[in-house]
């Protein structure tokens, strides 16, 4: 319960403002967690992976308030941006499943939602608060970081995010 508490508190400080110029800033390449213990929302039989394709990973929760705001946004994104290109994923920090499809029920989610239901993956992730956003290359490794709110729909971003796919797609 301190954890949450102490996650909610830092996503509102990280987040008081959402930036259109905000970019990802590059991180050291390390893999992407061991994510056993990720279930895709309704369909428990899926497997998290890269599979040859550059993802963004937006890390959320339904307590956060900003990243409730971000969403609408990031659905946006999704309109402007094939899955072939760059597939999209809402990974969950440690919510249940049924609060999690009461959620979508009222603001659906245009991307795959994968649950991290202990956090056991989150809390191995380089991020200091919610929302986080990683881009992840073809191979599975983590490759960028973005915290905080940004403007999803913004072009810039849309930009941004084009100009880094290349990056994401060749071999190191």
């Amino acid at each position: 319960m301190k954890r949450r508490w102490l996650m909610a508190l830092v996503a509102v400080l990280v987040s008081v403002v959402a930036r259109a110029d905000r970019e990802f800033e590059a991180i050291a390449a390390q893999p992407w967690p061991v994510a056993s213990a990720l279930q895709l929302h309704q369909q428990p039989q899926q497997r998290f992976a890269a599979d040859g394709v550059p993802m963004l990973v937006n890390v959320w929760a339904i307590w956060c308030i900003p990243c409730r705001e971000e969403l609408p946004a990031l659905n946006g994104l999704r309109q402007r941006i094939s899955d072939d290109e760059l597939r999209m994923v809402a990974l969950n920090y440690g919510d249940t499943p049924a609060n999690i499809t009461t959620f979508v029920e009222r603001l659906p989610i245009d991307f795959a939602v994968w649950l991290d239901i202990d956090t056991s993956v989150s809390r191995q992730l380089p991020m200091r608060g919610l929302p986080t956003t990683f881009l992840v290359d073809h191979r599975g490794q983590l490759r960028y970081r973005l915290e905080g709110v940004a403007d999803w729909d913004a072009d810039a971003m849309v930009e941004h995010l084009a100009d880094l796919l290349p990056q994401l797609t060749s071999s190191p």
